[in-house]
């Protein structure tokens, strides 16, 4: 059972009128020299109150610079913020959760995507473990939501609020909650106040805006004062007040603020909200070349340019406003125009929405980062759940149905990512639509479904050698046949040689060719590991594939040296499958390629492109200087227990990367300032055990190519077969047209005779992975007999400085790790190695 006190408001009336700049009144709480001072907008003046004193004016048209204003609660929008294993149930959206400064815990809301139930969670991150605080049915205010807002100093203690959901008319109070009694206590705020309060860093102070208005809402009034709540005293004390000024909450600042410590601000907004303002490039959701009016738009109202396409009209003007940010679009009645999406997502929702909904017939899309958009009184709908679509896609045909509509209209709002309602957005063609314009439409034209691809026949690639021969003594060309009823696009070839031992096909990592089949059973010795909280568990299991087992690390790492060369355009591509299943969605998995070091967390300077199954998307993030910077994202299916084909292509000359899933073309990014060399790829999970297969490096070609025969470490193919029968070389192909379609990989398999052993006076073959040398680069060497083997490092008077290798060795090829070189300083060196009457010395770089 839940118990309430209720608090008569006692408001302080000693207001500082700023405009006449009057003596302020004593303040009710104590004066402290370390005490948070509030800050806070009138008009587009920037003030902070100081105890005891007037308030200071910082700047007209101003902001505080980032870092200056001070928070005591970590907000988050997405339960993947909180932990990857965070599962949201359908239907539901999340809401935004809240963290705990006292332990490892998290209370956050999540909310029928359609309706007002909603469910308030408490969730401890290092047990998994999750306590339903509160339902709609046992909400300590029937009829509203309670959205956490700060933790109170006491650690068992929250402030929530009551809020209806889609509506920002007001706000119904501001409540404790203690965890230990589950009693539930009304704070004495202000009643019908602006904004959400905002706790003080000290949790000692809420502080927000209020109307002096009777009738206090978002449509007939603005707030005209700002107020600081004493939780101590339970005392409401006026800051600031000047009737028909609007004043905005800016923050709390630890210590007093300077002008030096603003920026210049054209039109210095609200505090930072939870909800996000979409950045999406929308359209009108209309037919192109089509014109409608606004007849009502939402509060509060749309301040950014817009640009319409006739004179205004006042014949709008007399309408109620939404109480969000909405829109409506004026139709003629009975015309059954087309509804289109204004930006591409997938649906989410398409139905009658029922019970308390007034939506009628109802379309939801949900986009790329996070929010949605709303397609409400529809005649007819003419999408499904589960669809994606693009721009300009029909969604449904527009109409009057559901509660309170009194004629044909597109109803269209946006809805923010762990927001309340709606988000303001923008339109790519038209800016943010007033009320009473005339805007017209350029949006493409799409189909009533997304439009199949005009293209599907899948192109093919064949290969031979040019001098038709299966059998190759050295150096010699390759010519590949590519076929497609439209055209090939892109190009790729990976020349693959046969070890015997372990029995495996391999490539060329200094060539910048890769081949893991993983079907030895052992992890092969290229690979390198991340250290302490980010290795990860890696190892093969008896299926033959690669498995990271360890669910607990956000980051791991599974590295080996790729050489990746400016001019070349690079073809990663493997299978892999996130483990679980839908009803426990876990965390991510991706891989680093063109990383410059695998020693540091994030892979030095790199593109990271990232799978993730908490919250089904495709992401690329660029590292600069081992600082993860995200480019774009996208919608993608990450079905937990299902393996799936992934592709990345990346041009180093232009910068374009491409993610393909499963042949299907879901990201692309193009980077102005392209990497245009690498020394790694890195394969990375977080949170989730993932088992990956036959990963392979390719790159491109045009219709044919020199295959380069021999024992010297820089050739392709350096395996000599041991029969007149037995291939120990493949050549590989791979295409793709202009539609996305990809070929299956064309063959040849090549018998490779070469010398059976070295000239006596020929030169130690010997290579260096990477040089200018890093903490995990090596030495490849191959001997030509068996014998004693020495190698040494010396500095560049010939000195020895170190012995890396004394023993015997078999006859083969062999690497020598050059860590030692890192604790040396920067300049040059020289690795010798000697091998009965063969010797080799390479120079190599320390930066």
């Amino acid at each position: 059972m839940f118990h309430f006190y209720h608090f008569t408001p006692f408001r302080m009336k000693q207001t500082l009128h700023l405009i006449t700049a009057a003596a302020l009144c004593a303040l009710s709480w104590a004066a402290q020299a370390q005490e948070a001072r509030a800050t806070f907008y009138q008009q587009d003046r920037l003030y902070e109150v100081l105890p005891h004193q007037n308030p200071t004016l910082l700047g007209q048209q101003v902001a505080a610079k980032p870092g200056r204003l001070t928070s005591a609660s970590v907000v988050v929008l997405y339960p993947q913020d909180i932990d990857a294993r965070l599962t949201v149930p359908a239907g539901h959206v999340f809401f935004q959760g809240l963290q705990s400064p006292h332990q490892p815990e998290w209370v956050y809301l999540e909310r029928a995507e359609i309706g007002t139930a909603f469910n308030l969670w408490l969730y401890n991150t290092q047990t998994n473990h999750k306590q339903l605080l509160f339902t709609q049915q046992d909400s300590p205010v029937p009829g509203y939501a309670v959205k956490p807002i700060a933790w109170s100093a006491d650690r068992s203690v929250l402030y929530l609020e009551a809020l209806k959901f889609d509506t920002d008319l007001d706000h119904e109070g501001v409540w404790s909650f203690d965890l230990r009694t589950r009693q539930v206590q009304q704070l004495a705020l202000a009643p019908k106040y602006f904004t959400t309060p905002l706790l003080s860093p000290g949790r000692d102070k809420f502080l927000y805006t209020v109307s002096t208005e009777q009738e206090r809402d978002l449509i007939h009034g603005f707030a005209d004062e700002v107020v600081v709540y004493d939780l101590a005293t339970r005392t409401e004390t006026v800051v600031a007040q000047q009737q028909g000024v609007p004043h905005a909450v800016a923050g709390w600042a630890a210590t007093p603020l300077t002008p030096a410590d603003t920026e210049s601000a054209s039109s210095p907004g609200l505090p930072t909200a939870a909800a996000r303002v979409s950045a999406i490039d929308y359209r009108l959701p209309w037919d192109a070349n089509r014109e409608y009016y606004v007849s009502r738009h939402g509060t509060p109202a749309p301040t950014g340019p817009h640009t319409p396409s006739g004179s205004r009209t006042t014949i709008y003007d007399g309408f109620t406003l939404h109480s969000y940010a909405a829109l409506d679009f004026d139709t003629p009645d009975n015309a059954d125009h087309n509804v289109r999406a204004a930006a591409p997502g997938t649906v989410t929702f398409a139905g009658f929405c029922e019970g308390s909904c007034r939506y009628g017939n109802l379309v939801i899309i949900s986009h790329a980062d996070g929010t949605r958009t709303y397609y409400a009184h529809n005649k007819s709908i003419s999408v499904t759940v589960g669809q994606t679509v693009q721009t300009g896609t029909v969604l449904a045909i527009e109409g009057t149905t559901g509660v309170g509509s009194t004629g044909d209209h597109i109803h269209f709002e946006w809805r923010a990512a762990g927001g309340n309602a709606s988000t303001l957005g923008t339109f790519s063609d038209v800016g943010q639509p007033r009320r009473g314009w005339k805007y017209l439409s350029t949006t493409p034209n799409g189909s009533t479904t997304p439009p199949p691809a005009t293209d599907t026949t899948v192109p093919t690639t064949s290969i031979a050698a040019a001098n038709g021969s299966s059998t190759q003594t050295a150096d010699f060309t390759v010519n590949f046949t590519d076929a497609d009823n439209v055209g090939v696009t892109e190009r790729f070839y990976q020349p693959l040689e046969y070890h015997a031992t372990p029995g495996e096909w391999r490539g060329n990592r200094g060539n910048g060719f890769y081949n893991d089949n993983f079907g030895t059973g052992t992890l092969h010795s290229d690979y390198t590991f991340g250290t302490a909280d980010w290795r990860g568990v890696w190892g093969v299991t008896p299926e033959g594939r690669l498995k990271q087992s360890d669910a607990v690390p956000t980051n791991t790492a599974l590295n080996t040296f790729l050489s990746q060369t400016n001019g070349n355009t690079y073809l990663y591509h493997f299978a892999a499958r996130i483990l679980g299943d839908e009803l426990t969605r876990t965390g991510r998995f991706g891989l680093h390629i063109m990383a410059s070091d695998v020693t540091v967390r994030e892979r030095g300077n790199s593109y990271l492109i990232w799978f993730s199954n908490d919250d089904q998307k495709v992401r690329i993030i660029e590292t600069i200087n081992n600082v993860l910077n995200p480019r774009a994202e996208g919608d993608i299916m990450v079905e937990a227990g299902t393996f799936a084909d992934y592709k990345v292509t990346y041009n180093t000359s232009t910068g374009a990367v491409r993610v393909y899933q499963n042949s299907r073309l879901v990201l692309t990014w193009t980077d102005s300032t392209p990497l245009t060399g690498g020394s790694y790829m890195s394969l990375r999970t977080n949170q989730a055990q993932v088992e990956f297969d036959d990963l392979k490096v390719y790159k491109n070609r045009s219709t044919s190519r020199l295959v380069t025969v021999g024992t010297a470490l820089s050739k392709d193919l350096r395996r000599a077969s041991p029969n007149s029968s037995t291939p120990a070389g493949k050549i590989k192909s791979l295409v793709r047209d202009a539609a996305g379609n990809w070929s299956t990989a064309g063959n040849l398999d090549l018998v490779i005779n070469l010398p059976a052993a070295r000239s006596a006076t020929a030169e130690m073959a010997t290579a260096v992975y990477s040089n200018p040398v890093e903490a995990q680069s090596a030495m490849a060497y191959e001997l030509p007999e068996n014998g004693k083997v020495s190698i040494v490092l010396l500095d560049g008077q010939g000195k020895i400085i170190e012995t890396l290798l004394s023993g015997a060795q078999d006859a083969g090829r062999h690497e020598v790790s050059l860590a030692s070189l890192s604790g040396l300083q920067a300049g040059i060196y020289y690795v010798r190695i000697q091998a009965g009457k063969h010797s080799s010395t390479t120079r190599v770089v320390k930066q």
